[in-house]
């Protein structure tokens, strides 16, 4: 069951309100050039507006000067030294896999992971 009272389909007309609207009148007045002042408003925001190159460089400084906010710094910071540990770890490991480990033997495939010049050197027939 909903709590709610049912809306009426149309209101019922209070005659009481209805003469009190009526008999509303505004007293005030605009400011003398309201109107040409909006419209000149409306205008200026309407008219595309070009980037000047001067504009992209004031942009580019603010956008600068964001990361002389120590939380800032140390966010970018943290985020170039993540980067670059993921970045070194899947270079590592990418070049680990490609490694000419000997197959076989697990005592041989050990020494050469350790030092790879202890490898064994197939011997020219």
């Amino acid at each position: 069951m909903d709590p709610r009272p049912p809306h009426p389909s149309s209101p019922v007309p209070d005659p009481i309100l209805s003469k009190l609207l009526r008999s509303w009148k505004v007293d005030g007045s605009l400011p003398q050039g309201f109107q040409s002042e909006v419209r000149h408003r409306i205008a200026h925001n309407q008219v595309p507006r070009t980037r000047s190159l001067a504009d992209g460089l004031a942009a580019f400084v603010r956008a600068i000067s964001m990361l002389q906010r120590p939380t800032f710094a140390v966010a970018y910071i943290t985020a170039g030294i993540l980067v670059g540990a993921l970045s070194g770890s899947r270079h590592a490991h990418s070049t680990y896999s490609r490694s000419a480990l000997p197959e076989g033997d697990p005592q041989v495939r050990y020494i050469a992971s350790i030092d790879p010049y202890q490898m064994p050197r197939s011997s020219p027939p």
